[in-house]
């Protein structure tokens, strides 16, 4: 990869990393409630795993994860996990 793909990948990373969406509502609640500086870790843990994911789409994890049915189910069932981990504690 040479290195004017790899900043158009980052600038297109980093584009898509400030689009409004749940993210953007849930800091807005937790600054609304809990004033700006209680939402500054919430953003910076949102942008930590937009760029790891956007990282592993680049080394070719999403490539893998569309070829091989088994890798599919694995990230599905960690996922649920996250998500019942979540609920329980919320």
């Amino acid at each position: 990869m040479d290195t004017s793909t790899l900043w158009g990948f980052l600038l297109a990373v980093a584009l898509l990393a400030m689009v409004p969406g749940p993210a953007t509502a849930l800091v807005v609640r937790r600054s609304a409630l809990h004033g700006a500086r209680a939402a500054q870790p919430l953003v910076a843990g949102i942008e930590v795993a937009i760029y790891a994911w956007a990282v592993a789409a680049a080394v070719g994890v999403s490539a893998l994860v569309a070829a091989s049915e088994a890798a599919y189910l694995g990230l599905r069932l960690v996922g649920a996990c996250v998500l019942v981990i979540m609920g329980v504690a919320a």
